[in-house]
């Protein structure tokens, strides 16, 4: 046997043990993401979405758009959030308020673990899939080789 094709088998064999290992590491991650997302979102803050007129976008060396909109009590707040790509002046956002009227973060849901999962996931395939085209191409490489015996 062909030091060549020795060696093509040992790198073989260590992908396809990365490929497993990949997807243990990838099952672990996504497994302590979807845990941590579930913590978040049963301990998170109460708080309402509320729909806001843009009164005003940001300037180029600015992430902020100045929103306005009305309270229960009828009062006009006006406060600055993280600019949205859609963002127009004159259009509508929606934003999340605390309990104190602060502009906060949309809650987490479970919806944003399982996408923490799937990119976990995604992931490991890429690398698992690379590393096989990688050993593909030396082994394609390496066949084309004129034998010398």
């Amino acid at each position: 046997m062909r030091s060549a094709d020795r060696l093509e088998s040992v790198l073989l064999a260590v992908v396809s043990l990365m490929g497993l290992l990949g997807v243990l590491v990838a099952l672990t991650m996504g497994s302590d993401a979807y845990a941590r997302n579930k913590v978040v979102v049963e301990n998170q803050p109460p708080r309402h979405e509320v729909t806001a007129k843009v009164v005003g976008t940001p300037k180029q060396d600015n992430d902020t758009s100045f929103v306005v909109w009305s309270e229960r009590d009828g009062r006009q707040i006006t406060a600055a959030v993280g600019r949205e790509r859609q963002d127009r002046v004159g259009g509508t956002r929606e934003i999340w308020l605390a309990p104190d009227g602060e502009v906060v973060d949309r809650p987490a849901t479970t919806a944003d673990a399982m996408l923490h999962v799937i990119a976990t996931g995604g992931r490991a395939v890429i690398v698992t899939a690379l590393g096989w085209w990688l050993l593909t191409r030396s082994r394609g490489t390496a066949n084309s080789e004129p034998d010398r015996a």
